[in-house]
């Protein structure tokens, strides 16, 4: 029969003494490959430290990630693509400002799967809703760590500890708002612009564009054979701009209006670089990268109590085509519903009718009241 001793026994068929030891309830078993009980003692010894040591470090060979090497890793996944964006130094700023926003939630230091990402991500919405950030705000932020956490989950390099639901930290999208100005607002902040805000304001008034192909106009983009001008829009499209009649008066320096005085149309032209290869726009001789200042100014000037941003430009300018399809079309829009908020058809639609249905009802009336009339 065996003998059983610290872990060490006989074996029947063997001449070697048999290790045997239990870990955290599980049985481990291995032979000593000796006869000698002391010398089995001693290998049993070592083999636990080894056994233990061995238990300690995961099975898997994954990375501690901290929360700066999770953002420069994804930084190195898109860094690449942001050339193809429209302004690629625009979003390597946001990129930088989303990362610093994170670490400064996270710690730059800490390991991502120490952490409770998603009591983080909580306490992150609190806070940014205290601050009175809106949730369209909120959303593009946590995808941005959606997306980094991601980037990494996909290398299978790293431990990252419990994914969160994604889904439950996502606010119901926004809808979009109508944010174009009224013609006789239009008309105010045009008058109280200064020269070269005036160049600006018009041009984005009659073409539309945003603030960023506005601004990068220069003399070579235009086409005077075709009456075009290219520029290249969101997601490095082209973007072909037919020249209209008010253009051409603007980008050649004649006269907008009659009405506009001569003194008026001096100061303006003197704002504009209408041959010289280089910019259109341009303030004390210079080329214009904002009017923003300006762009306020004006409307504190013809005293405005709602604010307009630059970018209301081109919402003014699509309500004013009024039709979904072609502000879709006119404004390069991906998305219908992006173009629907300006959708005046529907109004239109009602309102011929009703002038109809009115007509109708007048003669009616008119027919009957008078036939009784001529009865009496």
């Amino acid at each position: 029969m065996a003998t059983r001793r610290e872990g060490i026994q006989e074996r029947e068929g063997s001449p070697y003494w048999y290790l045997h030891t239990r870990i955290k309830g599980k049985l481990y078993k291995k032979s000593s490959g000796t006869t000698k009980y002391k010398e089995a003692r001693e290998i049993r010894q070592e083999w636990i430290v080894d056994l233990k040591r061995q238990l300690k470090t995961p099975t898997n060979t994954k990375q501690k990630l901290s929360c700066l090497e999770l953002f420069s890793e994804y930084q190195e996944t898109v860094e690449p693509n942001w050339e193809n964006t429209q302004n690629p130094k625009s979003t390597k700023n946001d990129f930088l400002r989303n990362v610093q926003r994170w670490i400064d939630e996270i710690g730059q230091e800490t390991f991502i799967h120490e952490v409770n990402l998603p009591g983080i991500i909580k306490k992150f919405i609190n806070k940014r809703r205290k601050d009175g950030v809106k949730p369209k705000t909120i959303n593009i932020e946590i995808a941005f760590l959606r997306q980094a956490y991601n980037d990494a989950k996909l290398s299978q390099k790293y431990l990252l500890g419990n994914e969160p639901i994604w889904k439950t930290f996502m606010f119901k999208k926004e809808k979009k708002i109508d944010r174009s100005m009224s013609k006789n607002e239009i008309v105010s902040m045009y008058q109280a612009a200064k020269p070269h805000a005036k160049n600006v304001i018009f041009w984005r008034l009659v073409s539309g564009l945003r603030k960023f192909n506005s601004m990068e106009l220069t003399t070579q983009m235009i086409n005077w054979d075709k009456m075009t001008i290219t520029f290249i829009q969101k997601g490095n499209q082209e973007y072909i701009l037919p020249i209209t009649h008010e253009m051409e008066n603007l980008l050649k320096g004649k006269k907008l209006f009659p009405s506009e005085s001569d003194e008026e149309h001096k100061a303006r032209v003197q704002c504009l670089n209408l041959d010289k290869p280089g910019n259109v726009f341009l303030y004390n001789g210079k080329p214009i990268k904002s009017i923003r200042r300006a762009y306020k100014t004006a409307q504190k000037d013809a005293g405005f109590t709602k604010m307009y941003r630059e970018h209301d430009t081109r919402h003014t300018t699509a309500n004013l085509i009024g039709n979904s399809e072609h502000v879709m079309k006119t404004y390069g829009h991906s998305d219908i519903n992006t173009s629907r908020i300006y959708d005046q058809s529907d109004l239109k639609t009602r309102s011929d009718s009703l002038e109809k249905i009115g007509k109708l009802v007048y003669q009616i009336v008119y027919q009957n009241h008078k036939e009784g009339t001529d009865q009496v």
